[in-house]
């Protein structure tokens, strides 16, 4: 064994090799292990904490009786959602651990921190037993890894999947519920999909939490599986506020059921705190794009901030069992919860956007053309005197002076600005463009058919 405290690959417990380290966090290091005997493999949780002299914050007595708390629910539940589990026991009489360090001591002298002396060492008599609880391995992915991988926005199909997965968290709550427990801690990374059949488990029962009996008197709180109420409360974001003060229930359970849904619908982290501010100001119709009105009802009644408001697990089997809960939208369209018709008619196969927008520009270019292209009953010949030619009409933007002797072709657009305005069409035969006062000009005639006078 490695000299730090906590197991390594190829350790025995018992008949269970280890083959690999998963987490450490809370009151246990989690490890795969996989039986000597059967070939069976487990997730194995060692209780750590107990020979670790830097943390301070929990006795060994209470330390033990939360993890046998936990061992004890864990063995009682039956559900094809949770993992069966056992608890073990092993005597450790010869263990000295460093009170500098914490690390495991096989000689006199710690290896991290030596020298030091006798007395920096727990005796062996003080740590007699190590507590370990072994639960079905299942192989498989969290939803905090699956929801990394879903495309935003999801698309209805996928949508109506995530909510598929939320049904079946919804019925091993209403199992535990229905047992007069709690879990505590339900979030994206204690949901698993099994890779074998693609069922849901639910996993980590360390804040499991026994509920008052039915007509215990009022005012009863809930209490740990044998430890104490100041331990870790749940996680941030997911914990609604009554679990964070200490006093959780199933009630806390839907809360962070609905901030698990709407973490793998929309991808805003409850964890986040802007994220979180999110999640709870907004309609769930708004942050889930086609999601029908009844369900976003559900999402926001779940994480109301009294929990004596909030549905429980069996209406959430019920409201999810009854068809897609998402369903299409327009592209381009925000969901607001319910449908309502569209202000244009829409036909089958026409893109109405484009349509409207080709139609406007061909109906201006139509204009224009009508307006502003040669009218051969309007184009006179003249000569120039002494003026400009202007970039338009009124505008005092000067682009080519006049000499007084240019012959002109021009078109006649009536009474603009301050007067009247030609159209310069061509100087000397070159085509040309601007405009030129009307009095600027000497007209010689008229283009039109059986009219050669000057106007």
């Amino acid at each position: 064994m490695s000299a730090r405290l906590t197991h390594q690959v190829d350790d025995l417990i018992g008949q269970y090799r280890i083959t690999q380290r998963i987490k450490s966090g809370g009151m246990g290091t989690v490890y795969k292990a996989v039986n000597s005997f059967s070939g069976t493999y487990y997730a194995v949780k060692e209780c750590d904490v107990l020979d670790d002299p830097r943390r301070k914050s929990i006795s060994r007595a209470e330390a033990v009786a939360t993890f046998r708390g936990e061992s004890q629910g864990v063995e009682n539940l039956k559900h094809n959602g949770i993992p069966n589990g056992h608890s073990l026991v092993m005597p450790t009489n010869d263990l000295k651990v460093c009170l500098s360090c914490g690390n495991q001591v096989f000689g006199e002298t710690c290896e991290i921190c030596k020298p030091t002396r006798d007395s920096l060492f727990f005796q062996p008599a003080t740590i007699d037993e190590r507590y370990y609880l072994f639960m079905e391995f299942i192989e498989g992915d969290d939803l905090d890894e699956v929801v990394k991988n879903l495309p935003r926005p999801l698309s209805t199909a996928d949508a109506n999947r995530v909510l598929e997965w939320i049904r079946e968290v919804a019925g091993i709550l209403e199992y535990l519920h229905g047992q007069q427990l709690a879990h505590c801690d339900v979030k994206p990374e204690n949901i698993r999909i099994s890779q074998e059949d693609g069922r849901l488990f639910l996993l980590d029962f360390g804040l499991l939490r026994v509920e008052p009996e039915p007509g215990a008197q009022p005012g009863k709180k809930t209490r740990i599986l044998g430890g104490r109420r100041t331990l870790k409360m749940g996680t941030e974001g997911y914990a609604p506020p009554e679990q964070v003060e200490g006093n959780p229930g199933p009630a806390s359970d839907i809360y962070a059921l609905a901030m698990t849904a709407l973490h793998l619908l929309n991808g805003l982290d409850p964890v986040n705190p802007l994220d979180r501010a999110q999640l709870l100001e907004k309609d769930p119709a708004e942050l889930v794009p086609g999601l029908q009105r009844d369900p976003a009802r559900l999402l926001a009644r779940s994480l109301h901030p009294n929990p004596a408001h909030r549905p429980e697990a069996g209406e959430w089997l019920d409201m999810l069992g009854n068809g897609d809960a998402v369903r299409d939208v327009l592209p381009g369209r925000a969901s607001t919860g319910s449908f309502r018709p569209p202000t244009v008619p829409r036909v089958p196969g026409i893109k109405w956007k484009p349509a409207a927008a080709f139609l406007a520009f061909f109906l201006i270019a139509v204009l224009w053309w009508f307006n502003s292209g040669p009218d051969p009953d309007k184009i006179l010949y003249g000569t120039a005197n002494v003026g400009a030619v202007y970039s338009a009409p009124g505008d005092g933007k000067v682009i080519q002076r006049l000499a007084g002797t240019e012959q002109l072709e021009l078109l006649d657009i009536g009474d603009k600005a301050d007067g009247y305005w030609l159209r310069i069409l061509k100087i000397d035969g070159e085509s040309a463009k601007g405009y030129v006062r009307r009095r600027s000009v000497t007209i010689r005639s008229r283009r039109s058919a059986g009219s050669g006078e000057e106007p």
